[in-house]
């Protein structure tokens, strides 16, 4: 037996000579060919091979014409393949079977005029005879295009060009046409050789072709020696020829002309699936504990797809081409072969998928929030991509489900099944990235595109950041900004994918030292990367948030006697005071010392005793700062808020106080308590009474701001702006 099954890929090709029978074709084909041999002595006949598409036709055929011409020399049909496509119109196909037929009549007068006496001048009359017979039809070929009847080859009705024919063939010395069918039966007949014309693919031809085709097989069907086996798919078929015909029943003209039909038996799903698997195994070397989920694939999604012998070689070649370029070490096998099985058979659910996974990746790395309206229409739209009922059985919703990211089981009855985009947690991301599945937004894109994600980091880059954290603070801050200068997609940089990733299966990696040293990397650098990238205050998920997230499990990885140290290490000298207020204030508020959102906890990221001590450095440092010096550091308003909620209420109102003397610092103060706001969709600066209020009269400054511009002066201009912002504050 030869093996076909590894690495060569097959196309929509019939079994070669050799190949493993895995339908049982073998037994069938033997007992075809033997029909075959039986009714075809003397006489002419008319076979028809029936199945769907992708059914295994054109295999069965091979397998029939490999016992065939397994025969003794006596007995061996001469095959003629007659291929109707490549003819352009009736009098072709005339030409065509004729030709083909004489060749056949030719090879037999070389072959077997040594073997058998007299057989090479039996097979030349006999080819005398057909191109006579031939030349004699080529005659009447205008009549063929005048009637164009589906009775029958000849016409019914008779036009000029028709006649002329008629005369051509009733001059005294022209044989007619019977006389020329006649002698070529009789040569035929004692030719005493068997020709077998194989048309496959019948049910390709547009219909109109369909039915030139029968017509030609119908006019001929009596020429003895001649058999046909014809391949198609009865329904299409027989649809085409009503349709063209204009009558009632293909079927019943069918009948008409093929004399016994064979149907290719319809494959059991297992014995597909079971064909399928075998030879997923061969192009993969697949590991022992992940070939559970590789079967479990197979037998679920396989058991819908693998509908067909067709449809089992079309994702096999599939899977081969996958195999040259992915392997273990690129992708997860059994996800690629489900997610494989879908492309091929349903390609509508293969592209939702596919742009699904493109965006629950980027909702998995933090750069997309997803609406419940916008869920509502991919859930809709997904149920589009499926027929009803598709995910009626829980076994395979639980298999589906485990597949893709943020799918879940809706157990609810009289629902589509699943729910989608549920936010993945940490260790679920952790998970599917390790093990290189479809739901890591890391791996997901080598499985439509052969690639990774433009936001991918290389094995290479998470070897240069774990070097660079255990050597020392100052390394990693240069890495940080460094890779804060490349941009990745989508707006991101190279340490905003840094920071996502290290947050779901990185950060409890990392030892003690190396969590102290990230800690205070971020509290050297987080100001800067703002001001090499300013973080909009409508921006979903900044890289300071991302810094902010990590800062629990970074602190809870540490050795109680590092861990307290660096608190106040960050406190005291971390150079980014913008993000460490995010943590003061996040922190005064999770304790609830300050307004009413306190947080269980388990959501603390200091002790008590910790925030204390944190909150007491920080606010001795906003003490020592101007208030130049605070204007200048990232969201300003926020550090005056956070140093008069964490405790001091009237130390920024005091230093603001300072500069209000003069028209110009009032000015200037002002100007440093505006924000941005978005009034339909537009932003406007806005000079709102909760930024003033809390430091100064706001209805007072108000006064004073159109007392300015009244004055006409060089701060004129200014003051109408701060006045106009007021308003936008409404």
């Amino acid at each position: 037996m030869l093996d076909y099954d590894t690495r060569s890929f097959t196309g929509d090709n019939s079994l070669a000579p050799g190949e493993d029978d895995r339908l049982g074709f073998d037994e069938i084909a033997s007992q075809f060919s033997a029909a075959i041999l039986a009714a075809g002595k003397g006489r002419s006949f008319v076979f028809g091979l029936e199945g769907k598409w992708g059914s295994g036709k054109s295999s069965l055929l091979s397998k029939v014409i490999d016992q065939l011409q397994a025969q003794d020399i006596a007995d061996k049909p001469e095959i003629v393949k007659f291929e109707p496509w490549l003819v352009g119109n009736r009098d072709g196909l005339l030409a065509h079977l004729f030709t083909e037929l004489n060749k056949a009549i030719v090879r037999i007068e070389k072959r077997q005029g040594v073997i058998v006496p007299g057989k090479a001048q039996k097979a030349k009359a006999a080819s005398n005879a057909l191109r006579k017979f031939a030349s004699g039809v080529g005659e009447v070929g205008g009549l063929i295009e005048v009637a164009g009847e589906a009775t029958g080859f000849l016409p019914a009705k008779w036009g000029g060009k028709a006649i002329a024919s008629l005369t051509n063939l009733s001059k005294p010395d022209t044989p007619t046409l019977e006389e020329l069918k006649d002698n070529l039966t009789e040569t035929l007949s004692s030719l005493d050789s068997q020709f077998l014309v194989i048309i496959d693919d019948v049910d390709r031809l547009d219909p109109e072709e369909v039915l030139e085709v029968l017509r030609l097989i119908k006019s001929v069907a009596s020429i003895p020696n001649v058999s046909y086996v014809l391949c198609y798919d009865r329904e299409v078929l027989a649809e085409g020829i009503a349709k063209v015909a204009k009558i009632e029943s293909g079927n019943n003209y069918l009948e008409k002309i093929i004399q016994l039909t064979i149907h290719v038996p319809i494959p059991e799903p297992f014995q597909l699936r079971n064909w399928f698997g075998d030879i997923v195994f061969k192009i993969f070397d697949i590991p022992v504990e992940d070939q559970g989920r590789v079967r479990s694939a197979i037998d679920f999604e396989g058991g819908r797809q693998l509908t067909t012998p067709r449809a089992v070689k079309k994702s096999l070649d599939s899977l081969r081409f996958y195999s040259t370029v992915l392997g273990p070490s690129d992708v997860d096998i059994a996800d690629l072969v489900w997610l494989t099985l879908i492309k091929d058979g349903n390609p509508k659910l293969y592209r939702w998928i596919e742009e699904y996974c493109g965006t629950a990746a980027a909702q998995a790395i933090g750069v997309a929030k997803i609406g419940e309206q916008e869920i509502k229409s991919e859930l809709s739209r997904f149920e589009d991509t499926v027929p009803e009922g598709h995910f009626s059985d829980l076994m395979y919703r639980h298999v589906f489900s485990e597949i893709l990211p943020g799918v879940s089981i809706d157990y609810d009855e009289g629902s589509f099944g699943l729910n989608i985009f549920a936010q993945m947690r940490p260790h679920e991301i952790n998970e599917a990235i390790n093990f290189r599945r479809l739901a890591s937004p890391d791996h997901f894109r080598y499985y439509f595109s052969l690639g990774k994600p433009s936001h991918s980091l290389a094995k290479a880059d998470y070897e240069t950041f774990s070097r660079n954290v255990s050597s020392s603070v100052s390394d990693v801050s240069a890495l940080l900004v460094q890779w804060h200068h490349e941009e990745v997609a989508n707006g991101l940089t190279k340490t905003d994918y840094l920071l996502e990733r290290i947050s779901s299966h990185l950060v409890h990696d990392l030892d003690s030292e190396s969590a102290a040293n990230l800690i205070l990397a971020f509290g050297a650098t987080m100001d800067e990367l703002f001001s090499l990238r300013p973080i909009s205050n409508f921006q979903y998920n900044s890289v300071w948030d991302r810094a902010e997230r990590l800062l629990r499990g970074l602190l809870s990885s540490m050795a109680p006697e590092l861990r307290g140290g660096t608190i106040a290490t960050l406190a005291d000298a971390g150079k980014s005071i913008g993000w460490i207020t995010s943590i003061l204030r996040r922190e005064t508020f999770a304790h609830g010392r300050y307004g009413s959102q306190g947080r269980s906890e388990s959501e603390w990221y200091l002790t008590d005793g910790e925030l204390d001590d944190f909150s007491g450095r920080i606010v001795d440092r906003y003490r020592r700062l101007s208030l130049k010096e605070i204007f200048d550091l990232p969201r300003p308003i926020t550090v005056l808020f956070a140093w008069a909620q964490a405790g001091d209420e009237s130390g920024p109102k005091k230093l603001i106080q300072k500069h209000l003397a003069t028209d110009l610092e009032f000015v200037w103060v002002l100007e440093r308590l505006t924000n941005l706001v978005r009034v339909n969709g537009v932003e406007a600066l806005a000079l709102s009474k909760d930024n003033v209020g809390p430091f100064l009269d706001y209805g007072k400054a108000l006064e004073r701001l159109a007392k300015i511009v009244e004055a006409g002066d060089e701060l004129s201009e200014r003051a109408e702006k701060l006045l106009l912002a007021s308003k936008e504050a409404f």
